[in-house]
Order: structure tokens, then C-alpha cells, then sequence
């Protein structure tokens, strides 16, 4: 069983990205990241959804956005998740701008 426990979703400034930055900003889940699991951010602006593949770094998953992750405007509903097989784990979501 994997639990979500001591990670957070964090932007270090106010604003998290803006929309087209590409190849500029990095976001990064921090914590206790178990081994053998693919870790994805389900992403909802407005009725638009998308699943962005997260890259594994030592006690962290992250991914650098690009332009194309951040073509709408407004808020962002970030939802973290986890495979492995079959088994699908998600956390909380997280509403970021």
C-alpha cells in the first residue's frame, strides 16, 4: 500500500507559472517517494483536462512545463497519482494558479 504522507504541492513564488512559459519553471512534489510506482498530475483548467507525466529525482517527482501544459488561462486543479500495475493510488487535489 502506498500513503500520501509528508508531500506537498508547492509553488515557490506567488504564482506557480503563467500561461505559455515554456521550458521555464519546474514543478516538483517533494516527500517520501516510493520506488516502482509511475507518477502522474491529473490537470483540470476549466472543462479541459490532461495527465502529465511525472519524472522520479531523489525524494521528488517533478516535471518542467511547457508551453503547451499551460495554453488556457486561470486555475489550475492539480491532483497527484500513482501507479503500479493495476493498483491506482490518487492524493488530494490541489487548486494553483
Amino acid at each position: 500500500m502506498i500513503q500520501f504522507q509528508d508531500w506537498t504541492i508547492q509553488a515557490e513564488g506567488r504564482v506557480l507559472a503563467r500561461q505559455y512559459d515554456n521550458l521555464t519553471r519546474e514543478l516538483r512534489v517533494e516527500g517520501v517517494i516510493p520506488e516502482g510506482w509511475e507518477w502522474d498530475l491529473l490537470v483540470q483548467a476549466g472543462e479541459q483536462m490532461d495527465i502529465i507525466r511525472l519524472t522520479p529525482g531523489e525524494n521528488s517527482v517533478s516535471v518542467t512545463l511547457t508551453a503547451e501544459m499551460l495554453a488556457l488561462s486561470g486555475f489550475y486543479q492539480l491532483q497527484l497519482r500513482s501507479t503500479q500495475g493495476e493498483t491506482v493510488r490518487s492524493g488530494e487535489s490541489r487548486k494553483m494558479s
